[in-house]
């Protein structure tokens, strides 16, 4: 299998968020408590970091991307429900 360049794993990160913010997937996670959001954070992590390292990508950087991405997230949501409770 061949190794995926750095621009395929960006473009399937962008994806994924979009996907994300379209179907709104990431909305139960604001209702974790936060040592199960840590644990899945610690869990994910310990996964994706040797394909990281395999590929050469900088995990710091891909992290700072994803907690951007988690900040974004939660600022719609919280955006969303006010919407909605209006609509209510």
């Amino acid at each position: 299998m061949a190794k995926p360049s750095k621009s395929q794993v960006q473009a399937a990160i962008s994806a994924i968020i979009e996907r994300e913010q379209r179907e709104g997937v990431a909305s139960p996670i604001l209702h974790i408590n936060e040592s199960n959001r840590a644990w899945i954070r610690r869990n994910l992590r310990k996964h994706l970091d040797p394909v990281f390292s395999e590929m050469g990508l900088n995990k710091d950087k891909l992290e700072q991307v994803v907690t951007r991405h988690q900040d974004e997230v939660r600022h719609y949501l919280k955006k969303q429900e006010s919407k909605t409770a209006k609509r209510l």
